[in-house]
């Protein structure tokens, strides 16, 4: 066997042949392979947006897998500029089956998103239309998907956090800059801060008992958080509580062990962990427009400077009946 191995090795031709069987191997190996990861993605922009012409976009195509140990990867695969009617074509397109892909645009300062899609097994072409939301005034159709009270204790204080993500079910963009969404906010509300606002070019302005929010709702879910604080009674206080939108799920959410709490509409659905604090929670689902949610709030904890009011008052009345002991008593001893 040895000496079969080294006539082979030591001939010029069985080497090359092997060689050329080896190389033949390869190719036919890689080639099949090669032309299946070879895919194309065509679409068009369709819609009527608010400023210019679709013509000229940038369409840019991206991809999202996972690495082998688990983690995301991804980025973008191509990018071109849209054709006079929208169009675009992405040619020999890496094709991963496990991957999702998603085209995206910029039109009018805002990105626009596809719906993430597969290349179907078997297929090598996808099609997928990018629509430009149109711009409608108001908000009509708006609803709250959640909102999420977070009640908070500090001294002779209640902190409120409000946690609301407005949903846009419609293809439009709705457009609060002439006509903004109100929300209801107490008076005696103090300290406001707006912590999140994640409506296009979007502002606040408190006018009294309300909350006005403009900007620009684009379609699906928009987050606005802000927080305020209320003054406390010897340590209790009413919130009342409603939207003009309706309200898919409520959620009142308090440290446990800190207050009393009780509330209209509102029921227990046990405690939530959020990092290292515990919450009692109570909620509600499928609230319709303008209802009514009324919290009480007790145990808050009081300032000192209250204990000091029944002995201000004590003294008070004792000063009076020595005044008035005084009064009396003079006018015989004159």
């Amino acid at each position: 066997m040895r000496e079969i191995s080294n006539w082979f090795w030591k001939a010029p031709n069985a080497r090359l042949a092997l060689a050329g069987l080896t190389v033949l191997a390869l190719l036919c190996a890689w080639g099949p392979a090669q032309a299946q990861q070879q895919g194309r993605v065509t679409g068009r922009l369709t819609g009527d947006p608010a400023k210019g012409s679709l013509e000229g976009a940038t369409v840019v195509l991206l991809r999202f897998g996972a690495k082998a140990d688990g983690k995301p990867s991804g980025g973008p695969v191509g990018r071109m500029v849209a054709g006079k009617d929208g169009s675009f074509a992405f040619e020999n397109v890496p094709i991963d089956r496990k991957a999702m892909y998603q085209l995206g645009t910029r039109v009018d300062g805002g990105l626009i998103a596809s719906k993430p899609f597969r290349f179907p097994p078997g297929k090598i072409e996808v099609r997928m239309d990018l629509p430009i939301p149109s711009l409608v005034s108001g908000f009509d159709g708006l609803r709250i998907s959640q909102v999420l009270l977070v009640l908070e204790a500090r001294v002779g204080t209640l902190w409120v956090t409000e946690i609301l993500h407005l949903e846009n079910p419609t293809t439009n963009i709705m457009s609060g800059s002439e006509n903004p969404l109100e929300l209801q906010l107490s008076p005696h509300a103090q300290d406001l801060e707006m912590i999140q606002m994640e409506l296009q070019e979007g502002s606040h302005e408190r006018v009294g008992g309300k909350l006005l929010l403009f900007g620009k709702a684009r379609p699906g879910t928009t987050s606005v958080i802000f927080r305020y604080t209320l003054s406390t009674l010897l340590g209790s206080v009413r919130i009342e509580k409603s939207y003009a939108l309706p309200v898919k799920e409520a959620l009142l959410m308090v440290p446990v062990n800190e207050m009393e709490v009780s509330a209209k509409l509102l029921r227990p659905r046990g405690t939530r962990k959020i990092k290292d604090q515990t919450y009692n929670t109570w909620g509600a689902a499928e609230l319709p427009p303008s209802a009514a949610l009324r919290i009480s709030v007790s145990g808050i904890p009081i300032r000192q400077w209250i204990f000091l009011i029944p002995l201000a008052g004590f003294l008070a009345v004792m000063a009076g009946v020595v005044l008035w002991f005084l009064r009396k008593r003079l006018p015989r001893a004159s």
